[in-house]
């Protein structure tokens, strides 16, 4: 599995490639639903949510995006997995959001799994991670290669320091004028560990 790292200082956006460190990592009690397990969506098959529907606590901010059930292609982790790209009778690309508790000053660490539609064209997908609407994080994923029962998912993390005792972790594709978009899968959001 390929890993991806990269950290973000509280005063500039600017992202920067960090080793990891020896700190000790905790979850955030009040982030959920990293695999988008809920809701269930139709075995061996997806569903679309568009902008405005929640995916438990995660909201379709923009355009619309499909929850994959393992049966139909492969989970990172459970079940289900998100398509960012959405149907053909969409316009935007779909991004997906999720606020959560945090205490101002603090670093924090969100992990995901990153893979890429494999049905079709363009072969490298591509999308951003964002904190409080500035992106922290460009990442892209080549599915050449790849088919559904091999998606070939890499882990990236990226770290940011909280500027709020909310913050709102979101994804997005840029992947334009296709319904095969980045997947992502298996997010999850630690506190230090930095």
């Amino acid at each position: 599995m390929m890993f991806k790292r990269a950290f973000v200082a509280a005063a500039t956006a600017a992202v920067v490639f960090a080793s990891a460190g020896g700190a000790t990592a905790a979850p955030v009690p009040d982030f959920g639903n990293g695999g988008f397990e809920e809701p269930i969506v139709p075995a061996d098959y997806f569903k679309r949510f568009t902008t405005g529907d929640p995916i438990g606590p995660w909201q379709v901010t923009s355009g619309a995006v499909e929850v994959v059930d393992d049966g139909f292609w492969q989970a990172a982790e459970g079940q289900q997995s998100v398509d960012l790209n959405p149907p053909p009778d969409v316009a935007s690309p779909g991004r997906v959001a999720q606020t959560f508790t945090t205490v101002p000053g603090d670093p924090y660490t969100v992990t995901y799994s990153l893979a890429g539609n494999p049905d079709g064209p363009p072969a490298v997908k591509t999308g951003q991670v964002l904190i409080d609407g500035e992106v922290v994080q460009d990442f892209r994923f080549d599915a050449s290669g790849k088919t559904r029962r091999n998606m070939g998912y890499e882990e990236w993390r990226v770290s940011f320091v909280a500027k709020n005792s909310t913050t709102t972790l979101s994804f997005t594709s840029t992947t334009p004028n296709t319904r095969y978009g980045p997947v992502i899968d298996n997010v999850r959001v630690n506190s230090c560990g930095c």
